[in-house]
């Protein structure tokens, strides 16, 4: 049986073709996976899934079809990086019996990694052969790679000075002055025939895209594992817009601390503000936008505030909890993009942003130092809590905690603030730890006066309601 014409023309695996009966998953994915890093490393190809090495077309089922793509997705978002583009074909060769076409397209960031058995590896495309690439191919790579880069390129949407009305402001708001074409024309936020640049698109009024997805979460523990959760914010919007809203909701939902000074006293942030905002434009300023469905994430835990960001830096520096993050000079990924920031003033020159983070945590202790964890395929900038006392603490003990009314309160109010300090509790829970019944006296008299004044926080998110002790009131003693 044959599948069409087109695998008639096929007389064996090429530059460009590579056949397969079925794609293997586990460590034999790396056969395959070598072809799909060659194909992107090079020219683009095709891989048919259904096909053997002897141009023998065998087919698959439709419910091995979709297990077949589900295993390709799963595979190369595991093991590549930056993710290549690919396209799904399929050609059916009897009743149920079909060959995938997988097309590759030549990456427009290079080199892309595989990485198996935690060992990266750059291959390239031979004729019918996937090869280890040598230095001066990976230079060659690197270079190409330079000369692409995805803020510049061109679209075919007209500039219009209308659907930029927040930019404009913006610039207006903190320049003294008002933004022009001009001004944008030599950041070449646009081209000669009025075309805006792909960079550029990310500042529209309207812009919904994945490209500047973002979501913040609030983490009432040390780690994601924890389970409990408060989603503050899941955005698409442009850049400019996106910074604000962050910056918005880090301000309610951090905690302030009253400091004595000499001359009377003033409010401290958990997390230094400046530090936050230059961290959030670093994301957006150096993201890998070629993940189109990779989104950066803020997470807000008890000890830290972490910032995620997609791709790894761009001169390919692995760095793991790297502290001296003043010396770090990142190399900029998007021209375009860190132009605007720049005459917008949300950044200034290349690396200033942490040696501000820097100054802002000079003062605090080694262990309350900021870090940079740097991987292929994400960047995390990691803002200790000034203000957390200890490290991480059993969740188990009931801290001692203080607040406003502390005083006011019954011994069971304080022991519920205390055991839902660091963590959320059912009303089953805090029944049992009370040594008492769930009863309308629980509810009423002892639980619910304290979500009345805030001190309590009832997340009604879940299955069962979740009671939190609000950390902007309650307060480790």
């Amino acid at each position: 049986m044959t599948v069409s014409k087109f695998e008639l023309d096929i007389p064996f695996e090429t530059k460009k073709i590579e056949l397969k009966q079925i794609l293997n998953d586990g460590p034999q994915a790396e056969s395959w996976l070598k072809a799909v890093a060659g194909f992107a490393n090079g020219e683009g190809g095709d891989i048919y899934v259904g096909v053997n090495d002897v141009r023998e077309s065998v087919g698959l089922t439709k419910d091995l079809v979709d297990k077949q793509v589900q295993l390709f997705h799963r595979n190369v978002k595991a093991h590549l990086a930056p993710l290549p583009k690919y396209d799904f074909s399929y050609h059916q060769i009897a009743h149920n019996l079909y060959v995938i076409q997988i097309h590759i397209h030549p990456s427009q960031e290079l080199p892309v990694v595989l990485s198996m058995h935690g060992i990266p590896s750059i291959y390239v495309r031979e004729e019918g052969q996937n090869r280890a690439a040598n230095r001066e191919e990976i230079v060659n790579l690197v270079l190409r790679s330079n000369q692409d880069k995805f803020d510049v390129s061109a679209t075919k949407i007209k500039y219009r000075k209308e659907d930029f009305s927040h930019l404009f402001a913006t610039f207006e708001n903190r320049n003294g002055y008002p933004l022009n074409d001009k001004i944008l024309l030599s950041h070449r936020f646009f081209d000669e025939d009025g075309n805006l640049r792909q960079g550029a698109l990310l500042f529209k009024d309207d812009y919904q895209g994945n490209l500047t997805a973002l979501k913040m979460t609030r983490w009432f523990g040390f780690s994601k594992g924890d389970n409990s959760f408060q989603k503050l914010l899941d955005i698409k919007t442009n850049i400019l817009q996106s910074i604000d809203e962050v910056m918005e909701t880090i301000r309610n939902y951090i905690s302030y601390v009253e400091i004595k000074m000499e001359e009377g006293r003033k409010s401290e942030p958990d997390y230094p503000l400046r530090s936050v905002f230059e961290g959030v434009v670093n994301a957006f300023a150096h993201k890998n936008y070629y993940y189109e469905d990779s989104i950066i994430e803020i997470d807000l835990f008890l000890d830290r505030l972490e910032i995620t960001s997609p791709g790894g830096m761009i001169n390919h520096i692995f760095l793991n909890e790297e502290k001296d993050i003043a010396n770090i000079l990142p190399t900029r990924r998007n021209e375009i993009i860190c132009e605007i920031l720049n005459v917008t003033k949300y950044m200034e020159k290349e690396g200033s942003g942490f040696d501000k983070i820097s100054q802002d945590y000079a003062r605090m202790p080694e262990k309350k130092k900021p870090f940079v964890t740097s991987k292929e395929n994400y960047f995390i900038l990691t803002l200790p809590n000034i203000h957390f006392a200890k490290p991480l603490t059993d969740e188990v003990n009931n801290p001692p905690i203080t607040c406003f009314n502390y005083e006011l309160l019954t011994k069971k109010q304080r022991d519920i603030l205390s055991y839902c300090y660091f963590k959320p509790r059912t009303i089953e829970e805090i029944a049992s730890f009370l040594k008492v019944s769930v009863s309308t006296h629980l509810r009423k008299n002892i639980l619910y006066p304290l979500v009345d004044s805030d001190l309590l926080i009832r997340n009604d998110d879940f299955k069962a309601d979740l009671y939190y002790s609000n950390h902007d009131l309650v307060k480790l003693a």
